[in-house]
């Protein structure tokens, strides 16, 4: 199960009257529960990697990543996605040189465990 809880509190109307609910209890167990992504950094592990527009096979290509290279790790998809024998989540990462797109999480390795 993947959840991705984001607002901290919801305001909606219901009969002229607004009401304000905390969600901060479910983001702190989504959180406990490992379930939240949180940004990090990491290492390419293979070379040829393509960056694309969007979380999948068919998305734009917009260049290469090489082992070694290191990215910004800014999201990552709501569930893994099967690619032949490997099972991982895409992630939307940041290049040095400022590109941003998305990349199968197979060929990183994060510096902290997600």
């Amino acid at each position: 199960m993947t959840c991705r809880v984001t607002l901290m509190t919801y305001n909606y109307k219901k009969k002229d009257k607004t009401v304000l609910l905390d969600a901060s209890a479910f983001r702190d167990y989504f959180d406990k529960k490992g379930l939240l992504f949180h940004p990090t950094k990491g290492t390419l592990n293979d070379s040829c990697v393509r960056l694309r527009e969007n979380p999948n096979l068919e998305a734009k290509h917009l260049g290469f990543l090489n082992k070694g290279d290191k990215v910004k790790v800014l999201d990552r998809s709501g569930i893994k996605v099967q690619i032949r024998e490997m099972n991982d989540y895409w992630y939307k990462v940041k290049t040095e040189d400022g590109t941003v797109g998305w990349a199968y999480g197979h060929f990183i390795n994060p510096e902290e465990k997600q």
